[in-house]
């Protein structure tokens, strides 16, 4: 069974044209520490994003990296807007185990 059957058609989605407000929302600060703690942590062996680079590429470069991923996060935070390719995402169905007819049970 091919897994394509068990999604929908592409469709596309247009945001509707309103502004978001939010009342007693603080600023979110986050640190270059705390980013350059994600990078060391970040676990290598998972698979490349979208934007096709590898966590262990990631991991590898954090001192040349650490700056431009956080004044990316820093910005996009300040501004309330998110990059397109945050958007994305490489959706993959697992088989896990028991009757390949139950899709959404038996995969992960």
């Amino acid at each position: 069974m091919r897994a394509s059957r068990l999604f929908t058609e592409k469709e596309d989605f247009k945001e509707p044209n309103s502004t978001l407000h939010c009342q007693g929302l603080q600023e979110i600060i986050v640190h270059k520490q705390e980013t350059e703690r994600l990078l060391e942590n970040l676990y290598v062996r998972k698979v490349m994003g979208p934007n096709g680079v590898s966590g262990w590429a990631l991991k590898e470069c954090k001192d040349q990296l650490l700056e431009p991923i956080w004044e990316m996060v820093t910005t996009s935070l300040k501004e309330w807007r998110v990059q397109l390719e945050w958007k994305k995402a490489n959706i993959i169905p697992i088989f896990k185990r028991g009757k390949s007819t139950e899709p959404l049970i038996t995969d992960r």
